[in-house]
């Protein structure tokens, strides 16, 4: 699902800062997504979350992961700063 916002890019902030970009205006709330069942025990859920692509929001869907042994799935996530809205893409992270 798309969601086009014509104004968005007189509202949109785009402060690029080393490859970083800021948006003004909040991402939607995220959709809801039924997974179904497992695959098999060497799979995550990776939730979806909403991509600034191209001038609008874009919903990328989620997905079952191979799970990296020793490692754990840090969700990708929109956090507002003094810039606007900046995205963090998910990522594996050592377990502790």
């Amino acid at each position: 699902m798309k969601l086009r916002r014509p104004l968005i890019l007189l509202v949109l902030l785009l402060t690029s800062c080393g490859g970083v970009y800021y948006m003004s205006e909040a991402p939607p709330e995220p959709q809801i997504e039924e997974p179904g069942e497992r695959p098999s025990p060497n799979q995550v859920w990776v939730s979806g979350h909403w991509r600034f692509l191209k001038g609008e929001y874009t919903w990328q869907a989620g997905e079952w992961l191979q799970v990296q042994p020793g490692k754990r799935w840090i969700p990708a996530y929109w956090h507002k700063g003094s810039k606007g809205w900046r995205f963090f893409p998910g990522f594996w992270e050592k377990a502790h």
